[in-house]
Parts: structure tokens; sequence; C-alpha cells
């Protein structure tokens, strides 16, 4: 196995010492030692779901929903390592701060909206979006057919410059709208923002964006990101806190509550128009506390109990702060990729101590010395005076 730790005073104070031992002395190695027994696969885990809503003020049967989705799980080379602040732990921010901005609009008669707006935070992203393949094969049909437009979150906390990622052409006049929506609210808010059309392919076995299992299923729907394409990279073990300004993070969440507002009331030929501030103005202290939280926590999908810090506070959020909760769990068996861990434990670190040894050559000088030595005391003793007496000590 290949063990990480991030450099520390400590951890160069122990390299120094072994090296320093290696370079001055021949006779001196390390070994290296772990307390923990051999790690076995994963064979199977369990991934959640979570979905809340905000009701709009007309509750008919084909009452039209707006869909704010985020993945919340991070993923690198050592899963303890790993807490994926940038992505996809913006990308979830952003979404629960949005679920506090538009339930204060929601819960004041004046300012709800025509719009149902359902928040959905899965599972299993980086591990081809399995909680979104869940989500949409097991939810209610009346939910899907109600849906108007997805829009995923991802990676929105490290870049000044976005990306719309989205499938469908410009061909329709709600298409269109929905576009240049983005666009005008971006350039009144001086946000760089490119749409991206990628076309999908259908026969393709792993996706690249979130927007793409919607948009499979004739959803339209679009991934907002500061990645330019798929395969830049998103997982690495140093995402981390200081990767993601809350400066551009809470620009971003402000840009896309702006966005979503427009849209939902109808605002759209407003170009000039600001709607989120106030009481309704992104809250710096909540983002930053979630930010915080995140990157204290590894989310690596098969080792992520019920019970995990993170997923515990967004039930508890969604479940205070929407209606119809919704908390999926499911399994996954064989993933893709192979994971490990330490039978019996909750832990993913172990404890490595480096022992000072000696090599076997030191031991059998030693041996020789030693031999020589009592060879030498038991002569001593015995103090023969002639040859003859000598040789029969040995005798």
């Amino acid at each position: 196995p290949i063990y990480f730790v991030f450099m520390n005073s400590e951890i160069a104070a122990i390299f120094q010492t072994v090296e320093t031992s290696l370079t001055d002395s021949q006779l001196d190695q390390y070994r290296f030692v772990v307390t923990a027994p051999e790690a076995t696969p994963v064979v199977k885990f369990q991934v959640q779901n979570f979905q809340g809503s905000l009701r709009g003020s007309q509750q008919q049967i084909n009452t039209p929903t707006i869909a704010i989705v985020a993945h919340l799980d991070s993923f690198g080379a050592a899963p303890s390592l790993s807490v994926g602040t940038n992505s996809n732990g913006s990308g979830l921010v952003v979404l629960l701060e949005l679920i506090r901005i538009f339930r204060r609009l929601y819960e004041d008669i004046r300012t709800q909206g025509t719009y149902n707006v359902l928040f959905l935070v899965t599972g299993a992203g980086m591990l081809n979006f399995a909680g979104t393949s869940h989500w949409l094969n097991s939810i209610d049909s009346s939910i899907l057919n109600s849906l108007e437009f997805v829009l995923c979150l991802d990676s929105l906390g490290a870049s000044n410059d976005l990306f719309l990622h989205v499938s469908r052409p410009r061909k329709t006049d709600q298409v269109r709208q929905l576009y240049e929506n983005f666009e005008t609210t971006a350039e009144f808010f001086n946000v760089s923002l490119t749409v991206s059309r990628q076309k999908i392919n259908i026969s393709a076995q792993s996706f690249g964006f979130q927007h793409e299992l919607f948009s499979r299923q004739k959803f339209i729907a679009a991934t907002l990101s500061a990645r330019k394409t798929s395969k830049d990279c998103a997982q690495s073990i140093f995402d981390r806190r200081h990767t993601v300004s809350e400066e551009i993070l809470t620009r971003n969440i402000k840009y896309v509550a702006e966005v979503l507002c427009r849209h939902i009331y109808q605002l759209q030929h407003l170009t000039s128009l600001e709607t989120i501030s106030g009481e309704h103005s992104v809250g710096p202290e909540f983002v930053s506390s979630w930010l915080d939280m995140i990157s204290r926590e590894s989310r690596i999908a098969p080792f992520m109990k019920p019970d995990h810090p993170v997923t515990t506070q967004i039930k508890k959020l969604l479940e205070k702060s929407t209606v119809d909760f919704v908390h999926q769990e499911f399994e996954i068996s064989d993933p893709d990729y192979k994971f490990y861990r330490t039978p019996d434990s909750d832990s993913l670190t172990v404890l490595m101590t480096a022992y000072n040894v000696k090599p076997f050559e030191f031991d059998v000088y030693l041996a020789i010395v030693i031999i020589l030595f009592l060879v030498s005391f038991h002569v001593a003793i015995k103090a023969p005076t002639s040859m003859e007496e000598l040789k029969a000590i040995f005798v």
C-alpha cells in the first residue's frame, strides 16, 4: 500500500532524522510499521440522496418545477485526505444557500413564486453520478412530468470564468430564452459566462457532467461550472479550503439566484434589475461555516456512513427549510473502481511508526564480538600457565 500525509514540521523533522542517519552511518536502517491489519476490498456500500421542495403559489397538477441539483461527494487517491472543497463542496454550498434565500422569498405570500423549486442533493456523483441515476429511476413520475428545467451545480468556488454546459440547441423559444437569461444576467453582474453545447452521446457508458443524465431523458438541463470541459481535473487531494475563494463563491451564488428569480418571476425583460438584496442577500457567515465543515470531512462515497456529519446536517437543513422531504438510501455493489478499507474499523487513517534498526551484517559482527569476548573471559578465568593447559580448556 501507499500512504499519504501532508507535509508539516513534525513530518519534516522525521524525514530529516532518517536522511541524516542514513548519510552518516551505513549501519543504520529504518523500518516503517503500521498497526492496522491488511485492507480488504469494499464489495458494496450505501449511498444517500436528499430531496426537498418549496411549493409555488399556484398548486395545480401542471405546476412547473425547477430543479436545483448538486452531488455531495469527493474523490482522490487518499480517501481520508479527499475533502473536495471546490469539487463538489462549492456546488453543494451554493445549493444550500439557495435553499435559505428562496425559503425566505416563498414564506412571504407577496414574493412567493408560481414555480415549484425542487432541491436535490445526490450521492456517488464521482461514481458516474450513480445517485442521480437512482433518483431518476425511482422518483414519482408526477415530479418528473412537472420538470421544466434542471440546473446542476459543479465546482463554483475557484474561478471567475463560468461555463453553462448544455445539450440542447437554441431551436425553441423556451430554450433560447433560458440561455439568454443566463447570458444577460451575467452581463449585468459582470460575470464571465460561456454557453458550451455538447451533444449527448447516447451510446456512452459514462457521463462527463451531471445534467447529461437528465438530458438523456429529454429534460431541458444544464450544468453551471468553472470547468471548461468534463476532462478538466476535479478530483484531487489538494482540493482543500484554501483553493476556494469565498468572494468568488458568494458572487456566483448571487448570480445563480438572480438568474432563477428572473425566470421564476418572469423578469427577463428587466435586464438591469437586482432582486437578491437586503434581507434576501447571500449570507457570508452561512457560506463560510459550510465551507469550513465540508473541508474537514472526507466524502468519498464508499466510506461515508449513514451518520456522516455532512449528510446529517444536510438532512436537518432540508427537513427544516423545505417541504415534501425525501431521503433515499440505496446500495451499490461491485463499483467500477475497487476500494479498500481496514476491516472492522471506521477510520481511514493508520498509525505509522519508524523504528531504527541495524542491518543483518551488524548482527553478524556483534555475534562475533560477543563470542570472542566470551572465549576470552573463559580463558581468563581458567588462567592457563602452559600451552597444554590452554588446549585442555577447549577439549
